[in-house]
């Protein structure tokens, strides 16, 4: 015996109930994005993060957030998002593989420190050499730089995720990180070595360089021009908040907060906040160049 039996009224039932469910669907679809926006859960792109938490854009952005810079160029690279606040060294990338993009400016420099071992604490710039130096990814921001301005420090390179260093740090698997806020901060709250001072002008050097940029399919661009000023025009205004010293460390806990369901340590936000140099796109393009030759000499891209 079948064990569900249904008579005409319940099939009818059932059919009306499939049919309010769909158009509870469809009802959705009205307020479809206009943008796949991507983004790094890093504090060096605060501008994408308070955007998204001062809900500049309603429902016009979809946004997605990655953990890296490579996995976000994928995305770029196959055209599952319009837009990408993203590092240097990617967009170069992209670049050299033949996507076309629109790049609307920078929006954060710096933040860039060079963290030690403890076993370095006190010792003699010249016993700091041979080291082990860890780098986010391979062609990124950071490898770049590092190649460009630590390579002497350096006999090897390794590539680890910066939320994996504390334990790398700890096994001893690497000497030195060339890492970017809030890593710097995390790092070296808990024991490890900052090593700006010691070497302050290849630092500063360093963090001359652009962290963070705004780029756009340059399709998707030339199909929604419109609504990509009144984009820019709204990042714009936002970023000039930033330049002016507004506080805006509580959007972005709260952003890390929604997302990993844990708080960051307290003042965690602020003091990565102060290593950030919001300012203009100065020589914006020189920068761009400049990592380019570092990537064609590290064999990454041809020349």
């Amino acid at each position: 015996m079948n064990k569900f039996h249904l008579n005409k009224a319940g099939i009818i039932m059932m059919l009306a109930l499939f049919f309010l469910v769909s158009c509870s669907f469809n009802s959705g679809s009205k307020h479809k994005a206009k943008v796949s926006m991507g983004y790094i859960l890093n504090i060096t792109h605060a501008v994408p993060i308070i955007a998204l938490e001062k809900e500049l854009f309603g429902e016009e952005i979809k946004h997605y957030h990655f953990s890296s810079g490579g996995y976000l160029l994928n995305s770029l690279l196959t055209e599952n998002i319009d837009a990408a606040f993203i590092g240097p060294g990617p967009y170069i990338n992209a670049i050299d593989k033949g996507v076309k993009l629109k790049l609307l400016g920078s929006y954060a420099y710096g933040a860039n420190s060079l963290i030690l071992s403890k076993k370095f604490q006190g010792k003699d710039l010249s016993e700091i050499k041979k080291l082990r130096m860890a780098v986010p990814q391979f062609g990124n921001t950071q490898d770049l730089l590092a190649k460009m301005f630590l390579d002497d420090l350096t006999d090897e390179y390794i590539a680890i995720a910066p939320a994996e260093l504390e334990f790398a740090f700890f096994t001893e698997s690497v000497d030195a990180a060339l890492v970017s806020e809030p890593w710097a901060s995390v790092l070296t709250k808990n024991g490890l070595v900052n090593a700006n001072s010691l070497f302050k002008e290849r630092l500063e050097n360093i963090n001359k360089f652009p962290s963070t940029l705004l780029v756009i399919n340059d399709k998707h661009y030339k199909k929604n021009k419109q609504f990509y000023n009144g984009f820019q025009e709204k990042i714009d205004s936002l970023y000039l908040e930033l330049q002016s010293g507004k506080d805006f460390s509580k959007e972005i806990e709260n952003h890390f907060y929604e997302i990993n369901k844990k708080s960051l340590e307290e003042g965690l936000v602020e003091k990565s906040l102060e290593q950030i140099d919001f300012k203009t796109n100065d020589n914006l393009e020189f920068y761009l160049s400049e990592l380019r030759k570092a990537a064609v000499a590290a064999k990454y891209l041809k020349n």
